[in-house]
């Protein structure tokens, strides 16, 4: 949850992650309003017909009667009375308000949000450039791994880089890394002993340049994680984050590690755990969103999995979630 600004009372924040949406029905169970800008639209009746009027920008703020998670942890539905709203035809009326992923909310002010605030992790976004003399794969590197170019470069163009074609290329590349960097990705480049040449045309335009990478397409992107898993900039990317825990916790072959929920919430209320790692479905049970946000101000690191991931699809041996203790070193 990243504060963005303070305005009359309230903290404008952008929710980032499924760990904010956890975060932020907490801080709705405990009274805090929370406002939105939103579109509203009135009925009109017409005949036997309903239509529905231009759309009026206004700022709502909601008491909550109801609110209800979706499935996939990326949407909060919030059901209430308006008690305040810059359009003021529509304070009293009940009405459905989604609050999703990326969206940016006002949070009541209180020290116990600015507490909350403090402890956000940043979040590193990622791109990925990998050569191999085959051609080349761009990705981008997120909650997931999505793919934004793999394109065939012959091996002709290659060698004779005047070619039109290959120029042609090579710009459509730079233009994508600088689109990229002006949104503030940190960009890796991956190459072979092939395409090292090649490689020397966008050294000023990436961050990192890894010799030594053999695949394109999604394994080269696994093999870059591997290969500077040290790197502060791959610890804070939500994705490559969950593939090392995967690979951590599948060499330590269970030894040591706490699972079960009755475990590990011991384990959080005696403080011995350093990483949390759950099952996204577990959320939905009672008295787990509340474990979770329990472990959150402790300060433990902690990773929502969805269960279709292969870290996802391990932890069920072990329950859905998993606490690694202090005294495993990371």
């Amino acid at each position: 949850m990243k504060l963005l600004s303070r305005i009359d009372g309230y903290s404008k924040v952008i929710i980032e992650n499924k760990l904010d949406i956890i975060l932020l029905i907490e801080l709705l169970k405990k009274g805090f309003r929370v406002r939105k800008e939103i579109f509203w639209r009135e009925k009109i009746e017409s005949g036997l017909k309903t239509k529905r009027g231009k759309p009026i920008e206004s700022k709502v703020t909601l008491d909550p009667i109801n609110i209800v998670l979706d499935t996939n942890l990326e949407t909060l539905r919030i059901t209430g009375r308006v008690i305040e709203a810059t359009y003021s035809d529509i304070i009293g009326r009940l009405m459905g308000v989604d609050i999703k992923l990326h969206d940016i909310i006002e949070i009541q002010d209180s020290s116990y949000l600015d507490t909350i605030i403090s402890k956000r992790r940043e979040e590193v976004r990622i791109l990925t450039i990998i050569f191999d003399i085959d051609g080349y794969t761009i990705a981008e590197i997120g909650d997931t791994i999505r793919i934004l170019e793999e394109k065939f470069i012959s091996t002709k163009a290659i060698l004779n880089e005047d070619e039109d074609d290959f120029k042609k290329e090579m710009n459509n590349i730079i233009d994508i890394l600088s689109t990229y960097k002006k949104k503030g990705y940190f960009i890796i480049m991956g190459y072979n002993t092939g395409t090292k040449r090649i490689s020397k045309i966008f050294k000023k335009h990436v961050d990192i340049s890894l010799e030594g990478i053999n695949s394109t397409g999604i394994n080269g992107v696994l093999e870059i994680i591997r290969k500077l898993k040290n790197r502060n900039e791959i610890v804070k990317n939500t994705l490559a984050k969950t593939q090392l825990i995967y690979e951590e916790i599948l060499s330590l072959k269970g030894d040591g590690i706490i699972y079960g929920i009755d475990d590990v919430l011991q384990a959080i209320k005696m403080k011995i755990i350093n990483s949390l790692i759950i099952d996204e479905k577990l959320l939905f049970e009672e008295g787990n969103i509340e474990m979770v946000f329990r472990a959150f101000m402790q300060c433990i690191d902690i990773t929502i999995v969805n269960p279709n991931t292969s870290l996802g699809r391990y932890i069920q041996k072990y329950g859905g979630i998993i606490g690694i203790p202090k005294w495993i070193q990371r």
